[in-house]
């Protein structure tokens, strides 16, 4: 072999080495950027472009999908990404399009981090939701926050007023479930429904039973009709209402009527007002930092998603190379030893049987003042 074959075949070597050292890591990102769940999901777009563009040596592809609000429309982009090599997907907007992702890809062996509270009771080997990760917080620890709120300033008999759907259904589960753990009594609970005429009668009802708080399930304007309709019948006491009201279009509604009404948020609702020594403070800001007025709770939840991608990501490449299903792997098992990792939303702490990992941190109770949300004491 002449000299100058040994020479070009030790540089393919050297290029081909090279090559294999240094692959890209493909990231599928699920968004609900049409149909119904789209206000939430192009808010979450927006995170995107703040996402980790580099893994210590390694560089990021995001591969951002729409899946038009449709569970089977997610699985189908879904599958569009996993085919093109994806290592993990961020995703989906909706909890119904997230769960339809969980057997997809505990089939592929690739993990899956969701922005929404899909429901992961069963992680362990073998189940599906093995594969699977969240970073938002659910109703048990909103309504947790609520109930300590209740009990530390004295509040004991509470009204529970919810609408006559599975959302109120399920809140008067969760609700009642923890209120009863924590001491507190149920008086009296009754149900409506939104735009109907039955909401006068269900709180007069609520009313007669003399409580001193009253706990609403209700969202968009009929949350306001219900604030509208317990002072209109003489109810002075605090009003306690679920996180789908943290929103500005609700303050915008109440019309300076909306005193003494309390709110479970996300810390990325009040970041500016967090204590000083708080790891969500430092996180918060620099999530504030990049997105500016377009910073809030549900986009936080895929920027918190970025944040353990890139912790365990970290350590995934110390064990196999993009593309790589022993990547794959070790990205989930990263993602499950990750701890006490700050974020915008909570404090994360994951573990072999917890692939959500926040605690009481996740849930801070608000209140409006002078027009905007404040932290309630």
């Amino acid at each position: 072999m002449g000299r100058h074959m040994r020479a070009a075949m030790v540089t393919a070597g050297a290029c081909l080495v090279t090559g294999l050292a240094h692959a890209q890591i493909v990231v599928g990102v699920v968004l609900s950027l049409s149909g119904p769940a789209a206000p939430v999901g192009r808010v979450q777009q927006a995170v995107v472009a703040h996402l980790p563009a580099r893994i210590g040596d390694e560089t990021v592809r995001y591969m951002v999908r729409d899946d038009a609000s449709d569970p089977a429309r997610a699985v189908v982009v879904a599958t569009e990404v996993l085919d093109a090599g994806a290592d993990l997907i961020l995703g989906t907007t909706s909890v119904a399009a997230s769960r339809a992702l969980v057997p997809l890809v505990a089939a592929r062996g690739v993990p899956l981090i969701s922005p929404a509270a899909l429901p992961l009771r069963e992680v362990g080997t073998g189940a599906p939701g093995h594969w699977a990760f969240r970073t938002a917080p659910d109703d048990w620890l909103m309504a947790a926050a609520i109930v300590a709120h209740l009990r530390d300033h004295g509040h004991r008999r509470v009204g529970f007023l919810g609408f006559d759907d599975s959302y109120g259904a399920h809140w008067a589960t969760v609700f009642g479930a923890l209120a009863d753990v924590r001491g507190l009594d149920v008086v009296s609970q009754h149900r409506f429904h939104p735009g109907g005429d039955d909401l006068g009668a269900a709180v007069a009802r609520i009313l007669a039973a003399h409580p001193e708080a009253v706990m609403v399930a209700a969202a968009g304007s009929a949350a306001v009709d219900v604030v509208a309709a317990l002072r209109g019948a003489g109810f002075s006491g605090p009003i306690y209402q679920t996180q789908a009201v943290a929103v500005a279009a609700f303050i915008d509604a109440c019309a300076g009527r909306c005193d003494q009404v309390f709110v479970p948020a996300s810390p990325a609702r009040v970041v500016m007002q967090l204590p000083a020594d708080s790891p969500l403070r430092e996180a918060g800001m620099a999530y504030r930092d990049q997105l500016g007025a377009r910073a809030g709770p549900f986009g936080a939840a895929l920027w918190d998603a970025g944040r353990l991608f890139a912790q365990a990501a970290a350590t995934a490449l110390t064990r196999a190379r993009p593309g790589e299903a022993a990547f794959r792997v070790a990205l989930r098992d990263g993602l499950e030893q990750v701890r006490a990792l700050a974020g915008a939303n909570g404090v994360y702490s994951m573990s072999a049987g917890d692939h959500v990992g926040l605690d009481q941190r996740a849930g801070w109770m608000v209140r409006i003042v002078d027009g905007r949300w404040q932290r309630a004491d």
